[in-house]
């Protein structure tokens, strides 16, 4: 999510159930976007994330989002510091637990091939090599490439709460509500888990 883009996409659809607003409160939070918000300045640098995909719910309109999540926090974010706090806060805390659920994925495929002693084929093409020890070594390498990335945002989330700009709402308290809102956006990460890991170990046989 860029600060650009909560400056460029200010209307709510119609169409959206999931969310209800009163049309003359709706104008108001547009014309306070429009004068707060600035045109430039992109909240995350992505090119640090590697392994991380942005999903489809943070490519909303940021305005369908704080909507959303003034609704779950009870909250009201008015000020363009605390819309863009939040942006920012919701794309890190997405990251993380993009990167750690991905990173448990990888480290069950380590775990389970020296279980077993052996690699499905697919993996022993991905490494190009033929050689335990070396599939092993792309596998540690790949999950210390995804450590890193979850180090990065570590860093990033600790940096960010030297800004944080609310005083009626702790910290503690938004991130509870925002890492709550990311497991429900993507739960569905855990059972492609289970079904990549079920193909790995299928492919055994």
């Amino acid at each position: 999510i860029s600060v650009q883009d909560i400056k460029s996409n200010t209307r709510i659809s119609k169409s959206t159930s999931s969310i209800s607003v009163a049309q003359p409160k709706l104008k108001k939070m547009q014309r306070r976007i429009n004068l707060n918000i600035p045109m430039t300045t992109t909240i995350t640098n992505n090119t640090a994330y590697k392994h991380y995909r942005q999903p489809i719910y943070l490519k909303r309109s940021p305005m369908i989002l704080i909507q959303m999540l003034t609704n779950i926090t009870n909250y009201n974010f008015k000020k363009k510091e605390e819309q863009i706090f939040l942006c920012h806060r919701l794309d890190l805390l997405d990251k993380h637990y993009y990167l750690q659920v991905h990173q448990q994925l990888w480290q069950s495929y380590l775990d389970i091939g020296i279980q077993q002693h052996r690699w499905p084929d697919q993996l022993y093409t991905m490494a190009k090599t033929n050689d335990f020890q070396i599939c092993q070594k792309y596998l540690d390498n790949h999950i210390n490439t995804i450590k890193k990335e979850i180090d990065t945002c570590d860093i990033q989330l600790n940096n960010q709460n030297q800004s944080y700009p609310v005083t009626t709402l702790s910290l503690d308290q938004l991130d509870h509500y925002l890492k709550a809102f990311v497991d429900c956006q993507r739960k569905y990460l855990s059972m492609r888990n289970n079904k990549q890991l079920q193909k790995f170990i299928d492919n055994f046989h």
